[in-house]
């Protein structure tokens, strides 16, 4: 997952997720790269056999 800058309480809520489920990873951008960025960073950063990418909206980027 990745934050990408946003300015509500996404990143909060992404640490409480962290500390429930330890498989998961965050990358918070300083600001924002928009999705292309975030994917980038987002598979670069993945472990195991696959990465699963999906925006929030559900829409393709």
């Amino acid at each position: 997952m990745f934050e990408n800058g946003s300015t509500d309480d996404v990143f909060d809520k992404l640490v409480a997720l962290i500390r429930r489920d330890p498989r998961c990873k965050v990358v918070h951008f300083a600001r924002n790269f928009r999705a292309d960025g975030g994917v980038a960073a987002d598979v670069s950063h993945a472990e195991g056999a696959a990465a699963v990418i999906m925006c929030a909206d559900l829409r393709d980027t």
